[in-house]
């Protein structure tokens, strides 16, 4: 009998609740358990919490029309939402059929292959289209239970959101009359391109060479009518002649020379005409110190000092290792649910198939060396968080991504 059942005023499933539990706890005498059992009592302390759960989780549907509740989810004083996910475990109702045949009896995707807050739109866009028929209805900034429904709705039309969605999510999508989006057309490659002429170039168009040659290049041998000579090869022919190349330097080219060379520093003066000048490991010790002395630099350090303090502390440790712990155990308590993205992604990798990589979650995770394999925009939260493998190829379950700085 459900916990909420009453006979007109009197809350009898109530009244049967606390009977089993005085029996359980060995107050009930022997006469009333005989009178009790006579009417076919249960006194099962199981059965009775699982009808007592239950009949929050009627409760809860009726409210949100659907049994894919979130972890903190509480009716009638009961934690429906973390009771579901118990149950969602792999083996939670062995040995248990009639418990799971209640369950599809008030939600037949109570417990869907794919992930718990796409349900929870889902039913929300579901209902909301039986009332106005009309898509029209629903667009961005819809919201209900806190969810934007029209944002969420449009994203699933997406073609590329659209080809990542599972074939029964497609299905359910497309009973309401929800289709994808046409795909983008694809760019217009450009024409070919007119090969170049072939016709000859007048001198003119060509350029008029100056008397010293058209630009310099690298010094080498030249060969002319008095033998080799070492001058400065360039486009000019006047190297081919063997022209010396004092007579190839532009007008006042001498003079620049001679007042470049008198600037320079002799041998054996500084920057400031010390003798005696710095080494290139004092010059480098120079710049580490005043690297040090820098502000920015002075705060980062005291800032992993802060870290390495508070990292090697026992107590953070211990934290940081039940927290580990935990993320490991969800994810294989997620693994039988989510392995269709594993999956997918195994064989996106396979294939070398940019577009479904580009199709995953966009969280910063590989400073943890972890990829979440869900689709990309996914609304993390306890009930559905990130999911993939750690560095070791074991399932793990997290929430949050790494700051835009790391």
């Amino acid at each position: 009998m459900p916990y909420e059942h009453k006979e007109g005023t009197f809350p009898l499933g109530q009244w049967i609740a606390e009977q089993r539990r005085a029996y359980g706890a060995g107050q009930m005498n022997g006469r009333r358990a005989a009178r009790l059992e006579m009417l076919g009592m249960a006194w099962s302390a199981a059965e009775a919490q699982f009808q007592e759960n239950l009949a929050a989780a009627r409760v809860y549907y009726q409210e949100h029309w659907t049994l894919c509740a979130p972890r903190s989810a509480a009716v009638l004083d009961k934690p429906v939402g973390q009771w579901l996910s118990n149950l969602r475990r792999p083996g939670a109702l062995e040995g248990h059929p009639e418990w799971e045949a209640a369950l599809l009896a008030v939600d037949e995707d109570w417990n869907p292959s794919w992930p718990a807050e796409w349900q929870r739109h889902y039913a929300v866009v579901r209902e909301m289209l039986a009332e106005e028929s009309t898509l029209a209805y629903v667009e961005p900034g819809v919201t209900v239970h806190g969810m934007d429904i029209g944002k969420w709705l449009a994203r699933q039309r997406k073609p590329e959101v659209w080809a990542a969605l599972a074939d029964g999510q497609r299905e359910r999508l497309e009973a309401l009359g929800v289709t994808p989006l046409a795909a983008a057309p694809a760019a217009v490659e450009p024409e070919d391109s007119v090969e170049p002429s072939t016709a000859p170039v007048s001198a003119f168009e060509k350029g008029v060479r100056p008397p010293w040659g058209r630009f310099k290049g690298p010094r080498g041998l030249c060969e002319g009518p008095q033998g080799p000579r070492r001058g400065v090869a360039g486009w000019d022919g006047g190297q081919a002649r063997g022209v010396p190349v004092q007579q190839q330097e532009p007008p006042g080219q001498a003079d620049r020379r001679q007042a470049r060379r008198a600037r320079r520093p002799r041998a054996g003066m500084g920057c400031h005409g010390r003798s005696g000048g710095v080494s290139a490991l004092e010059e480098e010790r120079r710049v580490q110190d005043a690297l040090r002395r820098h502000p920015r630099s002075r705060a980062f350090a005291e800032a992993e000092d802060v870290i390495s303090a508070v990292l090697s502390d026992p107590g953070v440790r211990e934290a940081r290792e039940r927290v580990e712990a935990a993320e490991a155990e969800l994810g294989v308590e997620l693994c039988a649910r989510l392995q269709s993205f594993q999956d997918h992604y195994d064989q996106a990798v396979a294939a070398g198939d940019p577009g479904g990589l580009a199709r995953l979650c966009g969280g910063k995770h590989g400073r943890w060396g972890r990829i979440c394999v869900l689709p990309d925009g996914h609304e993390t939260s306890m009930e559905e968080p990130h999911w993939g493998r750690n560095s070791e190829g074991r399932p793990i379950a997290w929430v949050g991504s790494a700051p835009d700085d790391w």
